[in-house]
């Protein structure tokens, strides 16, 4: 609930008529996690990722049940509205010290469409751009980057044509348009600096596609039979 909030009360549209209209999640988006014995009944989005957790032994504390998301949707859907909310939320109000938020593509053009929408959101949300103008959320438009001072967190983009100048361990990725990669070269590397923080969280969202020979249709059917 505490996600739903930030979302609902602090996020905004960005486009169009809807620009600076409060982010109201759909039923769809705002999904549900329930307890059943110990399993998880869920459905959705936003519940599942942030609402189940398991106790971890090697933590000594309650971690998020999923580490890992796929999410398919059509176009015209929402997608890097719905991405740059979940990531102003794990940037600013996850509670994660010097938390390291990673938006990645196949390209720098498509990796920043969703920070441009982050950074959209900030300067509209009347919560958001006053943080800004205090000074805790600065925004690095030359860099793709927007820095959160008080936890020392940050969001950035990478493409996979920069992955050689990477030295992540991320908190989160954000990985947008999966269908668009050639391979799953930038999604495995990303993936291998998880491990260090107890609240990891990989989220693959794409369109889905006719090319049953991609990555991402692989990681389709992956879904589909951890699903099952």
């Amino acid at each position: 609930q505490r996600v739903i909030n930030f979302i609902e009360k602090t996020t905004v549209h960005t486009k169009s008529v809807w620009a600076k209209e409060p982010f109201i999640l759909e039923p769809w988006q705002r999904g549900q996690a329930e307890k059943d014995g110990d399993l998880w009944r869920v459905s959705g989005i936003v519940a599942p990722i942030f609402g189940a957790v398991k106790w971890s032994p090697m933590w000594n504390r309650w971690v998020r049940q999923f580490s890992e998301v796929w999410i398919e949707m059509a176009r015209k859907q929402g997608k890097s509205e719905l991405m740059a909310a979940l990531g102003l939320y794990l940037l600013i109000a996850d509670g994660e010290w010097s938390a390291e938020i990673i938006g990645a593509a196949s390209d720098k053009r498509q990796a920043s469409a969703v920070f441009n929408v982050c950074r959209d959101m900030i300067r509209l949300s009347p919560v958001l751009s006053k943080l800004e103008r205090r000074g805790d959320l600065l925004i690095v438009d030359s860099r793709k980057k927007i820095v959160y001072k008080p936890t020392m967190s940050t969001y950035e983009v990478v493409s996979a044509d920069s992955m050689a100048n990477l030295g992540a361990n991320p908190y989160a990725i954000l990985f947008d348009e999966v269908l668009a990669q050639p391979s799953r070269d930038l999604w495995d590397y990303l993936a291998q600096g998880f491990g260090t923080r107890p609240n990891q969280l990989l989220i693959g969202i794409t369109t889905p596609g006719p090319d049953r020979e991609s990555f991402a249709y692989q990681e389709h059917l992956h879904s589909i039979n951890v699903a099952r």
